[in-house]
């Protein structure tokens, strides 16, 4: 019954970490006390006031100016866009006053559609909202209103980024990422693969990979082939249980429909073994799905097929203007890309109980913990679990799967012993 208690705790700790986070995050707790007191006031009203939008949509893109998130963005993504001199990566200190003049401009601008919009309101509340007309103008001044607002958080945030120096995040990174490879694969390989880790990180922030949403792990992976990496077969070493388990009560908390087309896909994935064999190329666009495609020992050749697959249909996406950039904070891909995230992860997940006999007593538990999972994010209606995912849980589950993916790309005699004791543990 260990795995039981185990569950438990790691729900536990799902649930309790997003509510100690606004419990220290002083400036979210300061927005939802002043929107829940507006909408108390205006919960009676046909239409939202401005106030009450405004501190909606402050609740909303409370992740974008959150010292927390901040932090861990800065922590779990050191390394930023750069386009002539790769130091941009890491440190910048830059003053725009080209930005700093269009920001004045922009606040203007906002205080007056604003002022519009409170009269408009004004207007249609007197007549307690029976005259369409004037509800339709308040309507077209308010969402005015609203998208300068949003540009003006934008703006914002955009000057706060400007200036950075990421330097001490990289460097634990990169100690963090050496000293869990050392206990798969030794000293050598795993400071040869952190070296690589660094040098794809930087290609992969390059403004042309990220225009084109090219995953910094693809650098990796293919420098690692390239090199003549081998992959192992994952079937030397046995899958457990409790990781796929801990992804699927994680994506649970990222995107409700989402997780609930990720559900459907993953069904179809575990049903149909040739669908599943027939999706390697999209499995490689996040670094779990790629440990999966390479431990299938499938070759250099059949693996290049797939990886070209990949490469095409991300010229295709590219050309429809649509970002993929999975890799990345998912949180500024809106949330349409939050679910392509999770369905994805829920697919890849779904390949891996494919291959792990599973006693039904642990699917049962498993379905339970999910079930708990969303009725507590559907009644909380908190953003909190959701931008946890987004800066702390996801690329938590990105990382773990970039080692894992140079794992099985090194070949070493010392590793097999080490990763089965590893696991051992587990059972």
């Amino acid at each position: 019954m260990s795995w039981f208690y185990g569950g438990v705790l790691w729900v536990g700790l799902i649930i309790f970490l997003p509510l100690s986070i606004g419990k220290f995050d002083l400036t979210y707790q300061t927005v939802k006390d002043s929107y829940e007191s507006i909408h108390q006031k205006d919960v009676r009203a046909p239409l939202m006031s401005p106030e009450m939008a405004q501190f909606n949509a402050s609740l909303k893109n409370h992740w974008k100016v959150s010292p927390i998130f901040a932090t861990l963005e800065d922590v779990f993504y050191p390394v930023r866009q750069w386009r002539e001199n790769p130091l941009e990566a890491i440190q910048r200190d830059r003053d725009d006053p080209l930005l700093q003049s269009q920001l004045g401009s922009m606040i203007r601008n906002e205080k007056a559609t604003k002022v519009r919009a409170m009269r408009a309101y004004f207007f249609a509340k007197r007549k307690n909202f029976k005259d369409q007309a004037l509800n339709n103008d308040f309507i077209n001044k308010n969402n005015q209103w609203l998208s300068t607002f949003n540009d003006v958080i934008d703006r914002k945030v955009q000057l706060i980024n400007g200036t950075y120096n990421n330097a001490w995040a990289l460097f634990i990174v990169s100690v963090c990422f050496l000293g869990a490879l050392f206990c798969f694969i030794g000293f050598k390989y795993a400071l040869m693969l952190t070296l690589g880790l660094i040098v794809a990180l930087f290609f992969g922030s390059f403004y042309k990979a990220i225009e084109y949403a090219i995953p910094f792990h693809w650098f990796l992976m293919l420098g690692g082939l390239i090199l003549g990496g081998n992959a192992k077969s994952l079937g030397r070493y046995p899958l457990h249980f409790t990781y796929v388990s801990i992804i699927l009560l994680l994506v649970a908390t990222s995107s409700i429909i989402g997780f609930l087309l990720g559900c459907c896909a993953m069904q179809l994935i575990m049903t149909y073994p040739a669908l599943r064999k027939a999706l390697y190329w999209l499995f490689l666009f996040h670094p779990l799905g790629a440990c999966y495609v390479l431990s299938k020992d499938l070759g250099r050749k059949k693996n290049g097929v797939i990886f070209g697959m990949a490469m095409a249909a991300l010229i295709g996406i590219n050309t429809l203007g649509v970002p993929v950039l999975l890799t990345s904070p998912i949180a500024y891909l809106g949330d349409i890309g939050v679910a392509i995230n999770s369905v994805l992860l829920m697919m890849i997940s779904g390949a891996l109980l494919s291959e792990i006999e599973v006693p039904h007593s642990k699917k049962i538990g498993l379905a339970s913990g999910i079930i708990v999972m969303l009725s507590i994010n559907l009644l909380l209606k908190s953003p909190l679990f959701g931008w946890v995912f987004n800066f702390f849980w996801n690329p938590i589950v990105q990382w773990g799967s970039v080692i894992v993916l140079c794992a099985l790309l090194i070949q070493s005699r010392r590793s097999q012993a080490i990763v089965q004791s590893v696991e051992n543990k587990w059972k």
